[in-house]
């Protein structure tokens, strides 16, 4: 089974704050995520979006509080949530929010890697360093263009 973490970035004004819109637009999104990552306006996370997470929100100097910077990247952002509560919902990363995240991820990769204890988390290097310049660069044209970002897990 895959578990993926979808982002989309879009202009703020388009993103309309309801379940059913946005499962509407998002699923969408997915059956033309190729093209789209491809034009950069979105990227995903297969399995591993808890331990990147983790990875980017690990050290006490890393402002991880619930809205902190390192929090914004995978988990940050206002929750819209399933009314049946049968799907985990939506995260929405508004254009300012964005914009910090993209900020934060333009922290050199070897600095977030030396976490004491690296390793013992099982964090792959290689990986960890594909999904950090993989989320810079989604984030930074994100920021550069002041688009928002939805945020959802498909399983």
């Amino acid at each position: 089974m895959s578990i993926d973490m979808h982002f989309r970035a879009v202009p703020a004004e388009e993103i309309q704050e309801d379940f059913n819109r946005l499962t509407e637009f998002m699923l969408a999104a997915w059956d033309k995520h190729s093209e789209e990552y491809a034009s950069g306006v979105s990227t995903s996370i297969s399995k591993a979006f808890s331990h990147v997470n983790d990875f980017f929100t690990k050290g006490s100097d890393r402002g991880s509080g619930p809205s902190g910077p390192s929090l914004l990247p995978v988990y940050g952002g206002r929750h819209i949530e399933d009314p049946a509560h049968i799907d985990l919902g939506f995260l929405i990363l508004d254009p300012d929010q964005v914009r910090v995240a993209a900020e934060f991820l333009q922290t050199p990769f070897d600095t977030l890697w030396k976490v004491d204890g690296a390793q013992l988390y099982g964090w792959n290097e290689a990986e960890m360093k594909h999904f950090h310049f993989g989320l810079r660069a989604f984030y930074q044209r994100a920021a550069s263009a002041g688009h928002a970002v939805i945020k959802v897990v498909w399983a």
